[in-house]
Formats: C-alpha cells, sequence, structure tokens
C-alpha cells in the first residue's frame, strides 16, 4: 500500500487540479507527467514551506512573503516516489545557466529547496551551499543530483524560462541578479557555521552531511585511471567494466524521450546545441539511466539513479551511484580531460567525444540498438 499525505488534497473542493492521496501502487501517476500547479495550491505550498534560517548577515533571509513579491511561485508538481516536488519554471542565471526552486513534499513536511543546472551534464542538482558565485558540490558532485523525472520536467521548461520580479521594486536588476537573489537566500554560506568543509575543497550543509551519506552504492570496476590536464584523475575509459546484465539499461523499451537546446554544447559543436534526452530502466527495473545524444548521433551518459531508496527532504535519494566515470559529459572542460584524449592547460570548455565514446557504456548504448559508435571526426 501507498498512501502520500498531501496538506493540499483539500484544496479539490476549491477545484484545483492538484491531489496526490494515491491509493495503491497501481495507481501511481507517470512520474515523467507534471501537472500545472493552480494559484491556490501555489500560495498553500508556500504557507506551509520551511525555509532556510540564514546565520549569515549578507545572506537574504527568503519567506512566503518574499516569493510571492517575487511571483516566484511553483508552477507545476509531480510525484517521485514518496515525494511530490512542486517546481517553478526555469529561472535565468548567470553565463546561460539556470537555476529553479523545488518546494519538496515529504513526510507531511514542505521544503524550500534551491536547483541549479550542469552546463556539462545537461542534468539538474541541488544546492544547499554556496561561496559567493561557487555552488558547493557536496561530497562528489554526482550525490546532488536530483530524480530524474525532475530533471526531465525542468529541461522540458527549458526554453520558457521563468520571469522573477524585484524584490524591492528596483527595476534595474536584472533576471540573473534576481535569480542570484534567490540562490543566496535558499543556501547557506561556506564561512557559516551551519557549513562543513572538506580538505579536497567540497563543502556541504550539516543537514546535507546527516541526510546523505559520504560513500556512494557501487555501479562498476575501474581497472586504471589517467591523469588529467590538471593533474587529477579519471577512469581509463578502455579499463572499466560494465556491471551485471541484469543492471544494464534495457534499450528496446524507452521510457520517456525529449528534446532540448544546450547553448553551451553549441559552442563547441559548430553551433548544434539541440540535444535529445533518453530515458531507460534497466532489465531488473531497479536502475534508471538518462542519456543524451546530439544531432549527429553521439551520446552521453548523464544519470543512473537507484529507484529503491526514498526521496528525502532534501530532495535527493537517501542513495546514490557512483558511475566510475561512464557519465562523463560531452562537453567537458580542456583540464578535466586526460591529454591523450584532448586535455589541455587551457580554461573553457571544449568537445569530450573522443573519450566518452570509448566508454563500455556508450558501446553498450550503440550495440544494444544495433547501431555503430559515431566517428571522432567531425569534432
Amino acid at each position: 500500500m501507498f498512501a502520500l499525505r498531501s496538506p493540499f488534497c483539500v484544496l479539490l473542493v476549491l477545484g484545483c487540479a492538484t491531489s496526490f492521496a494515491l491509493a495503491d501502487e497501481a495507481t501511481l501517476p507517470n512520474q515523467f507527467a507534471t501537472q500545472k500547479t493552480q494559484p491556490a495550491v501555489a500560495n498553500k505550498i508556500l504557507e506551509h514551506a520551511r525555509f532556510l534560517k540564514q546565520d549569515s548577515p549578507d545572506r537574504p533571509q527568503i519567506d512566503a512573503a518574499t516569493l510571492r513579491t517575487m511571483n516566484a511561485l511553483p508552477q507545476y508538481s509531480l510525484v517521485v516516489d514518496n515525494a511530490v516536488f512542486h517546481l517553478s519554471g526555469p529561472f535565468a542565471f548567470y553565463g546561460g545557466r539556470q537555476i529553479a526552486l523545488a518546494f519538496v513534499e515529504v513526510d507531511d513536511e514542505v521544503h524550500a529547496r534551491v536547483l541549479y543546472r550542469s552546463n556539462s551534464q545537461f542534468s539538474w542538482r541541488m544546492c544547499d551551499a554556496t561561496d559567493g558565485g561557487h555552488l558547493g558540490k557536496g561530497f562528489h558532485e554526482f550525490d546532488k543530483q536530483v530524480p530524474i523525472p525532475v530533471t526531465v520536467a525542468l529541461l522540458k521548461m527549458y526554453d520558457e524560462p521563468q520571469t522573477v520580479q524585484s524584490f524591492d521594486n528596483d527595476a534595474s536588476r536584472s533576471q540573473s541578479d534576481l535569480a542570484k537573489f534567490l540562490l543566496q537566500g535558499l543556501t547557506i554560506d561556506r564561512r557559516s557555521q551551519q557549513c562543513i568543509s572538506q580538505a579536497d575543497g567540497h563543502y556541504y550543509s550539516r543537514e546535507y552531511a546527516a541526510l546523505i551519506p559520504s560513500q556512494p552504492m557501487v555501479f562498476s570496476l575501474v581497472g586504471k585511471r589517467l591523469t588529467t590536464a590538471s593533474s587529477g584523475l579519471v577512469a581509463d575509459p578502455r579499463e572499466v567494466k560494465l556491471p551485471a546484465r541484469e543492471h544494464l539499461p534495457n534499450l528496446q523499451k524507452e521510457v520517456d524521450s525529449f528534446r532540448f537546446t544546450s547553448v553551451a554544447y553549441a559552442e563547441v559543436n559548430a553551433g548544434q546545441g539541440e540535444l535529445t534526452g533518453r530515458v531507460f530502466d534497466s532489465f531488473d527495473g531497479k536502475l534508471r539511466y538518462l542519456f543524451f545524444e546530439d544531432r549527429k548521433g553521439r551520446a552521453a551518459l548523464s544519470t543512473v539513479e537507484h529507484l529503491l531508496p526514498e526521496v528525502n527532504a532534501l530532495g535527493l535519494r537517501s542513495r546514490y551511484v557512483d558511475t566510475q566515470g561512464m557519465d562523463a559529459p560531452l562537453l567537458e572542460y580542456f583540464l578535466q580531460i586526460p591529454a591523450a584524449f584532448g586535455g589541455k592547460k587551457e580554461p573553457g570548455y571544449t568537445s569530450n567525444w573522443r573519450y566518452v565514446r570509448q566508454l563500455p557504456i556508450i558501446q553498450y548504448y550503440y550495440s544494444g540498438q544495433g547501431r555503430m559508435v559515431p566517428s571522432i571526426f567531425p569534432p
């Protein structure tokens, strides 16, 4: 028996469309289908939301009244297992990036969170701590990926960003400035007593450390590592083992697909930024995969999500998967690529296809569909 007790079910009497009282597993909705959140429901969500209490004097204290003034209300809702995500549309951020608000309803509580889109992975992540313009990456970075249906929902809204209004009637503030205001108000400062910093430069909130384990779930094994242009270590794509067959994606049963355009990817791909996202579940139904493929047929794995751990108050699965480098993106920093695959001590992004095409999961992706792996050229 599955039951999600939502404080917003009572709004059905008002004729609102949102109701998440579910009788059993057989009646669970499509996790990739969003419902429009009516204004009355959106305001009720804000009334119940728990907001971060800032202890840094230079951080804005965001509350329901602030978000109403800014018109930063949830626009869509979707159910992901034990949680309901009430999502704003994406807000334009600096450098072509985007952020969004997520009001995560779980265990009869609603938690206000801020999400951001990764330029390279194309996935959306939860952000709990920032340092100026820098985003805290958790223990490993991939541990901050939101459930795949949430990423899909926000990417489908990519071309229709939500317009936010100024919190103080200052018409000169740009949309990016206002988005930064929201980001700063819904994350803790790295210098805060609420923050933990690691020796390797990673940092995260104490709440995050309490809800997310530092050790990931094992996905595959790496036999050898290569040094990147910045002296980091990444998996040798020729020495990574695939997991057992039952954990591999069933490429004959596509769960969902969609298109979106990445401006950042277009800059390294001759102006072509259109990508197709494709979602597959594993043969045993315990894992979910999100791949992206460009117009020339070059694909990369973005996210692998284990479907059994529940979603917690952060809006994240309580356990996460380490794909051991098999999620290397099509778009990568020069500095994070081994020299043998085009890495250089130069700033900026470049195509990472030389590296990605060698990964066993990518070769499986093509062979499982009876396709050839595209050549290295054109880049």
